[in-house]
């Protein structure tokens, strides 16, 4: 090995401090290869597996033996390679040099301050001092082994009464959400003696008392977060010990200040969590409502009461499961939610208006009626992602952004709103039965069960996909790049229109015509699954379609750029504009239409408000 590279392998001990940790691939690799120095100058070759602490030289197997029995080297500290590589980070950060006289070592240590320092220190701020001691003579006092193994087990046990902590915040907020479903109960039963009038202030209560949830959970969620910083720092100091006793390392003077440099930052730890220990609180809810009813004057009170207490909890922390003990682990595909993190909620609705509707007849014996809007707490107003909405049973919608790894389902009864999470983004949604919906997420089919909001199970597909139909006990399930497939629930393919590639929207006319829209064209394709055949039509002007969905044989699709809703006869090939929505700063993207109840939803592009229109006849 050449004397350059063996000089740069000495760098990497002798100047450890000023070492970058990104050069320590480079350090073992030196290693690897370097030569034993005592044989080297006796021009013999033998691979070093040693270091000395004291010498700083590298040694061989018989070298490293000869130094161990030696009386001038034998109380030296030899440590391997790897040893030294896992506690070159301790080492790194401990300073041997005075940090006011950078050319001079710390060579006493002072107890009345409880600081080290230089000779010229001692002479300029310590003279008057009277426990002024040489480092090497506290070294002989201390059993550098003793005290690690105590600061372990101080380390042990202060990250035991973290976790302890941090389980008994996640029972709170739990018994927390028992307490807001307890109180969303409450309001169900007075909630029937209401008219429907009533509807609008109903939601606004909700919102009021789940964002009172919501602050007290995430000042929880922000202690929990507290609690764990403190743990994964513990734990990464107690690592750090257990390397240095596996190491048997003897005492010196680097060593020294290494230890009592580890005891000074776990004194602040322990003092730390004993003031978590100290200051923790259960928090308990105080929420009532009521209804107060008066048919002589035909007058309704809804009263309501949120409060929260906070008491001192004085619990034994050795009787209490640890966080890894008792932490349930998620579904990694999907998983049911009741609270959306605050921090996902922003004001909303506050500066949208509802659209004047300018409404034509659908034909000359229908047309759709304003009835009604409803607004949607759990979604962001000032998101800029797009939201898709279906209609899944005559009282439940789902609503999905295609950024967004959630569906949000909405009961249009009871106004109770559900999220589950997905593993990936949705990007569209087939009915299966009353109970199922198939949903279409980057590289899978995932299956929900929209009574109980679980995952069933998972087809994975070959390939990313967008649209997604369901037909005859089949799925026609849009792949980007190898086309249209038709599979079984089971994900077996019976048949693929490999000439119908993109990211596309289906939707379902009859048994035999699904209408097919490509992103950013302004057309709209009609496949007929039994013959293959295929039909296009062009949309007027420039208009793209947003969303689209059946009516009857018919289409009703949003447009681009003007909020419009068009009626696409494909028998005749026309269109008809049926619905012209002046917004002022607001923009239609979603449509759905319940044949079962006849109504037509419109969602706006941010998900927050859905407008609900009748089909009705013309007289």
């Amino acid at each position: 090995m050449s004397h350059d590279v063996i000089e740069l392998a000495r760098v990497f001990v002798n100047d450890y401090h000023n070492i970058d940790l990104k050069c320590l691939p480079l350090f073992r690799q030196l290693m690897s290869g370097m030569e034993c120095e005592p044989c080297n100058r006796l021009d013999k070759k033998s691979s070093a597996v040693q270091w000395c602490m004291s010498c700083h030289e590298q040694l061989c197997l018989e070298c490293g033996s000869y130094h161990k029995a030696l009386t001038a080297t034998k109380d030296h500290s030899l440590i391997t390679t790897k040893q030294y590589e896992a506690i070159l980070p301790i080492l790194k950060s401990v300073e041997i040099k005075c940090c006011h006289h950078s050319e001079k070592d710390l060579e006493y240590v002072c107890k009345e301050h409880e600081c080290f320092c230089c000779i010229l220190c001692k002479r300029e701020k310590h003279e008057a001092c009277r426990k002024v001691e040489k480092i090497e003579e506290s070294i002989s006092e201390t059993d550098l082994t003793s005290e690690l193994k105590n600061m372990s087990s101080r380390c042990e046990h202060a990250d035991d009464n973290l976790s302890k902590l941090t389980y008994s915040t996640d029972v709170n907020m739990v018994n927390l959400d028992k307490a807001k479903d307890e109180i969303f109960h409450q309001m169900e039963i007075h909630g029937v003696k209401i008219n429907h009038a009533l509807d609008t202030i109903e939601n606004d209560m909700k919102q009021e008392i789940n964002k009172s949830f919501r602050v007290e959970k995430n000042k929880l969620r922000k202690q929990k977060n507290e609690y764990r910083k403190k743990k994964a720092e513990l734990e990464k100091e107690q690592e750090m010990i257990h390397t240095m006793l596996e190491t048997d390392i003897k005492s010196n003077k680097h060593m020294f200040l290494v230890q009592r440099n580890i005891q000074n930052k776990l004194n602040s730890n322990e003092l730390l969590v004993e003031n978590f220990v100290s200051s923790f609180q259960i928090i308990a809810s105080n929420c009532r409502v009521g209804t107060s009813i008066d048919k002589e004057s035909g007058s309704v009170k809804f009263t309501k009461t949120i409060e929260f207490n906070r008491n001192h909890c004085k619990f034994d922390l050795q009787s209490l499961p640890t966080e890894d003990e008792h932490e349930e682990t998620a579904s990694s595909t999907v998983e049911a939610e009741g609270i959306v993190p605050l921090d996902k909620f922003q004001k909303k609705g506050s500066d949208t208006e509802i659209p004047d509707f300018k409404i034509s007849p659908v034909s000359t014996n229908y047309i759709f009626n304003y009835k009604r809007n409803i607004f949607l707490a759990s979604t962001n107003a000032s998101s800029n992602n797009v939201h898709f909405i279906k209609t899944i049973s005559e009282k439940s919608l789902v609503v999905w952004a295609s950024s967004e790894t959630y569906l949000l389902f909405f009961n249009t009864e009871s106004k109770e709103e559900s999220k589950i999470y997905l593993q990936y983004s949705p990007s569209s949604i087939a009915i299966v039965d009353k109970n199922t919906i198939a949903v279409a997420a980057c590289r899978q089919i995932v299956f929900v069960n929209t009574q109980t909001f679980t995952c069933m199970h998972i087809v994975n597909i070959d390939d990313h996909c967008f649209g997604i139909a369901f037909i005859k006990n089949q799925l026609f399930v849009n792949c980007e790049s190898k086309g249209l497939k038709v599979m079984d629930v089971k994900g077996n393919v019976s048949k693929s229109f490999k000439n119908i590639t993109g990211k596309l929207q289906l939707c379902l006319l009859n048994s035999r015509i699904i209408a097919i829209a490509k992103q950013g064209c302004c057309s709209i394709i009609f496949l007929n699954i039994s013959t293959s055949s295929m039909s296009t039509i062009n949309l007027p002007g420039s208009e793209i379609p947003n969303c689209m969905t059946s009516f009857g044989d018919n289409i009703l699709l949003v447009s681009t750029s003007n909020n419009q809703v068009f009626k696409v006869n494909i028998d005749f090939e026309n269109w008809r504009l049926i619905i012209n929505a002046i917004c002022k700063n607001d923009q239609l993207y979603g449509i759905d239409f319940d044949k079962y109840s006849n109504e037509l939803f419109l969602m706006n592009k941010s998900g927050c408000h859905v407008y609900i229109f009748d089909r009705c006849k013309l007289f």
